[in-house]
């Protein structure tokens, strides 16, 4: 299972570098509608490294943690769901799939001591 999540967060994470090149094809100049589209991507990827600092270090052991990694996970769930009401598009699929994914094995293994 830590494999499969493993491979999750690394696909969490290339989505956010996808999400951020994306933006020079995405915009043509620079501009706070551009700048706000690349800090997406970048708050995709630190959603990523959170998951992967729950794997690594404090898994079980500290209530609080586990809760503010799942409340990360959820609320970056939560956007993806909203956008998918604004524009359903393929790509918000797959980060709502992601995020659905991340919070079930940050549960998972934040449950474990």
């Amino acid at each position: 299972m830590k494999i499969i999540y493993k491979i999750l967060i690394g696909l969490i994470i290339a989505l956010g570098i996808i999400h951020i090149l994306t933006t020079f094809g995405a915009y043509d100049k620079l501009s706070a509608d551009a700048i706000w589209f690349a800090g997406a991507g970048a708050a995709i990827i630190f959603a990523g490294f959170l998951n992967i600092v729950l794997l690594r270090s404090v898994i079980g052991k500290d209530r609080l943690v586990r809760t503010l990694y799942a409340i990360a996970n959820l609320v970056t769930l939560a956007v993806f769901v909203l956008l998918l009401l604004i524009f359903p598009a393929p790509h918000l699929f797959l980060g709502a799939g992601l995020f659905v994914a991340a919070t079930l094995f940050s549960l998972r293994f934040g449950s474990v001591s």
